[in-house]
């Protein structure tokens, strides 16, 4: 009985050794730069079961080594699995740190979700706390809980890396909060941080839009006329800047000014960009300086243009039930971006494709799947490695996931030309309204000159006696000669309409 018990023990601490031995080969293997070979033996001891109290380390190590590969979905499935089969490891944070990183730079909000409702921030790691604080406050931003959103941005030093992309969220969080001094504030932080970049510098400049955003929240049309004319033509941002500053120029009764940002707005070089509130806006203009005329022409381009998109995309909407064909536009912009190269015939108008590139949600959908393809294609290419069992692992969990990438981004898209359908027949109406007061002003200086007679004096006298406009503050003088202006005193103009 003796030797059957030594026995059985020799055989546990040979296989525990052995157990041993192996995993910390392929943490040599990893060290010295071979993750290919460590995550062959790894994957041999995942389905061991002499391993089974060791397989959140060996889960772990996999991760690192697919990591190492840069093969990111396959290193947070990993990791996920390592916190599942050991969620009382003393090395769980260890995990977790890995998790947050692998899943904020792969844009995986499911494993960055599943890693923050794990981590207790005490137990971080104390040089990776802003970090932490930062994915705390862009989930937190996600679910409109703005105000807890800033509390963590804050918590980010001066001399971290990350503050000025923080600065400019909190700015973000606080204007959706309508405390809109303090947002302007934390902008200006913002901006300064980044003043080293140059002006071109994309974070700063989109910090220096947040200002101007923000104070024509606060109704300072001038004030945010300053910071808008501070974006650089060669920014990314200066396209929404001449949209944006018209509506300031309009509030601030500058229209000269507002007509032209349309000029520019409306050249050829513009001519893909959707803006249909551009062209009614411009047609409002010039109706408040009665070019009759002119708003005749805006409102003629604007049917040819967005009145011909709504009725190709309404076409297309009624013809079309699935996003799959959506995706199939969208993804043929993204190739011709990509290379150059032109030829697809889009059934989704081009101006709206072109226009889904730009929205930042369908954006980071879209580098999230064409990360996934790159890690596919990585996989091809890692010569002998890819025939391996390991290699059909990580190829499987990539596919699963770029399954549910596609119809997450397809149903995004198939939202967002929704979106559209209904926001140009919101335009289709105000432009029909715009109409209705383009009609009404042309009857109404119509009726006024068929009542004007040809001797002014004449009409003034018949309706009422000098001596009411006197009784009334006013005088009255038929200026018909040169005169000084202190002679005019407090001249009434009568009988004419705005428009003369």
């Amino acid at each position: 009985m003796k030797k059957i018990i030594i026995a059985i023990l020799l055989i546990f601490f040979v296989n525990n050794a052995w157990s041993s031995q192996e995993l910390e080969r392929a943490r040599s293997l990893i060290k010295s730069g071979n993750p290919q070979e460590a995550s062959k033996v790894l994957y041999s001891l995942v389905n061991n079961s002499r391993y089974k109290k060791e397989s959140g380390e060996v889960y772990y190590e996999l991760g690192r080594s697919f990591a190492n590969m840069q093969l990111v979905q396959p290193a947070i499935f990993s990791v996920i699995k390592a916190i599942k089969v050991s969620p009382r490891s003393r090395h769980l944070s260890k995990y977790l740190e890995i998790l947050s990183r692998l899943s904020f730079d792969a844009g995986d909000d499911v494993g960055l979700n599943y890693a923050l409702s794990k981590i207790r921030i005490k137990t971080f790691p104390k040089e990776q706390k802003p970090i932490l604080y930062f994915r705390f406050g862009q989930a937190y931003i996600r679910i409109g809980k703005f105000k807890k959103a800033a509390n963590y941005f804050g918590k980010i030093p001066k001399n971290h890396e990350l503050y000025s992309k923080a600065r400019y969220f909190i700015g973000l969080a606080l204007a959706e909060t309508n405390s809109l001094r303090k947002s302007f504030s934390a902008f200006t932080q913002s901006a300064n941080a980044r003043s080293e970049k140059g002006i071109v510098d994309n974070q700063r400049v989109a910090a220096v839009m947040g200002r101007a955003r923000v104070l024509y929240q606060m109704k300072k049309w001038n004030g945010s006329l300053s910071e808008y004319r501070k974006i650089p033509r060669d920014s990314k941002y200066f396209h929404d800047m001449l949209f944006e500053s018209s509506w300031a120029m309009l509030r601030a009764g500058k229209f000269r000014s507002a007509l032209s940002n349309f000029q520019s707005l409306h050249s050829e070089y513009y001519n893909n960009y959707y803006y249909p509130e551009a062209t009614l806006l411009r047609s409002i203009i010039y109706l408040y300086i009665c070019k009759v005329d002119e708003v005749n022409k805006v409102l003629k381009v604007y049917d040819e243009t967005y009145g011909k998109i709504n009725k190709d995309l309404k076409r297309y909407l009624k013809r079309n039930k699935s996003y799959k064909n959506d995706l199939k536009n969208y993804l043929a912009l993204k190739n011709e971006f990509k290379t150059g190269k032109k030829g697809y015939r889009y059934t989704i108008p081009y101006v709206l494709v072109r226009d889904l590139n730009r929205s930042t949600m369908i954006q980071s959908r879209s580098d999230y799947y064409y990360n996934l393809e790159d890690d596919l294609q990585k996989i091809k290419k890692s010569g002998p490695w890819s025939n391996t069992t390991v290699a059909s692992f990580a190829k499987k969990i990539i596919e699963n996931r770029k399954r549910g990438s596609f119809r997450r981004l397809g149903k995004a898209i198939r939202s967002r030309l929704l979106q559209y359908k209904k926001e140009l027949n919101e335009f289709d109406d105000q432009k029909e309204l715009v109409k209705f007061e383009l009609v009404s002003s042309e009857k109404e200086d119509a009726r006024k000159k068929l009542e004007a007679t040809d001797d002014f004096d004449t009409k003034v006298e018949a309706k009422s006696s000098r001596f009411s406009f006197r009784k009334n503050g006013y005088e009255y003088w038929p200026f018909k000669g040169e005169y000084w202006l202190d002679e005019i005193g407090n001249y009434h103009y009568l009988g004419v309409s705005r428009c003369e």
